[in-house]
C-alpha cells in the first residue's frame, strides 16, 4: 500500500510539472502573430474595425520604392461587389510609426502597430557576441 501512495505522489508531482510547463508554451502559441508586412497590419487595421474587403493592393512609385528613411504607398481596398476604396499608408521609420488612411472606410490617420522583425539567426547572434567581445562594433 505505502509503494502504491508514493506512486500516485510521484505521477501527481509529474503530471503538475507537465502542467507548469505545457502554460507558458500555451499562452505563447494563442498569442497572435505580430504583423510582419504593412500589407498584413492593414489587414488587421480592417479587422478591428469589422471591415469585410476581398483584396489589399499597395503600390509605389519609383520615388516611393528607392527611399530608405520612410514608406509611402498607395492602398487599394476591394471590397465584396466591385468597390474599391483607395488611400495610404505612410511610415516615419519604414517599419515603424506608420500611420493609415482610407477616408471611404472612415479611417482617418490611425496609427498602427510596428512591424515585427524577424529574429536574428542564432549563428549570427553568436557571431556579433563574439566580435563585440573582440571589440569590433557592427
Amino acid at each position: 500500500m505505502n509503494a502504491h501512495r508514493r506512486y500516485l505522489r510521484h505521477a501527481g508531482l509529474i503530471a503538475g510539472l507537465a502542467l507548469l510547463c505545457a502554460l507558458p508554451v500555451a499562452a505563447l502559441l494563442a498569442r497572435p502573430r505580430a504583423a510582419r508586412t504593412h500589407a498584413e497590419n492593414i489587414a488587421g487595421a480592417l479587422a478591428r474595425r469589422g471591415v469585410v474587403y476581398e483584396q489589399i493592393v499597395l503600390s509605389q512609385s519609383y520615388e516611393e520604392s528607392v527611399e530608405f528613411d520612410f514608406y509611402r504607398a498607395q492602398v487599394q481596398v476591394h471590397m465584396p461587389g466591385g468597390q474599391v476604396v483607395s488611400g495610404w499608408i505612410g511610415c516615419e521609420d519604414r517599419d515603424r510609426i506608420c500611420f493609415l488612411e482610407l477616408r471611404g472606410l472612415g479611417v482617418r490617420g490611425e496609427r498602427l502597430p510596428d512591424l515585427a522583425r524577424d529574429p536574428p539567426w542564432p549563428w549570427l547572434t553568436w557571431v556579433r557576441g563574439a566580435l563585440r567581445e573582440a571589440g569590433i562594433e557592427l
